[in-house]
């Protein structure tokens, strides 16, 4: 699972070039593959995840609690993959060794991932930590009845706000309607 929290839902403002996630998402449509692995991408927008915030610590239970913001809403890569093909952004799913080979083989600048290279560089297995199958389940059940009391719920990441997101970063030029192929 990878924890994000991401852009406003609204307007898709987002500071692009340092979030992990996108960095990830970029270098997957700048080598036309991504590892065929069942990540989760754990999505909640700022502003949801702020109001959710506020509106439980302003009206929820005052004795010490611990309130867990996972969006079961959200993603998998494959289906945001999926969703990419579909408007424009051609990815095919390759084993994980063979990303891993393509993608920091001539690592540079260029290279979306270039800002996080460590991460992969320094653990090869890494990444197959966030496959669904190995990541904990995070208990939200106070989560869950809190938002309902308050007659809130998780945002929906679905085909229109992913349409959101991708428009503000072509809007921003973080990525292009056909991405370079990484040399």
């Amino acid at each position: 699972m990878w924890y994000n929290w991401t852009l406003t839902i609204d307007t898709g403002i987002w500071e692009a070039d340092k979030n992990h996630l996108l960095g990830f998402i970029k270098c997957c449509m700048q080598l036309g593959m991504a590892p065929d692995k069942d990540l989760g991408l754990e999505m909640w927008p700022v502003d949801s995840i702020s109001q959710a915030i506020v509106q439980i610590s302003l009206h929820g239970p005052q004795e010490n609690s611990v309130y867990n913001f996972t969006n079961p809403n959200t993603p998998t890569l494959h289906s945001l993959v999926e969703w990419l093909n579909q408007n424009g952004h051609p990815i095919t799913f390759v084993p994980l060794p063979e990303w891993r080979n393509h993608c920091f083989k001539n690592m540079n600048k260029e290279n979306a991932l270039y800002p996080f290279a460590s991460l992969y560089l320094q653990d090869s297995d890494w990444l197959s930590g966030l496959s669904q199958e190995k990541v904990p389940k995070i208990e939200t059940r106070k989560t869950i009845t809190a938002l309902r009391a308050l007659g809130m719920d998780y945002p929906n990441i679905d085909a229109s706000v992913l349409k959101v997101y991708v428009d503000y970063l072509r809007k921003i030029e973080f990525i292009k309607d056909i991405e370079f192929e990484l040399a």
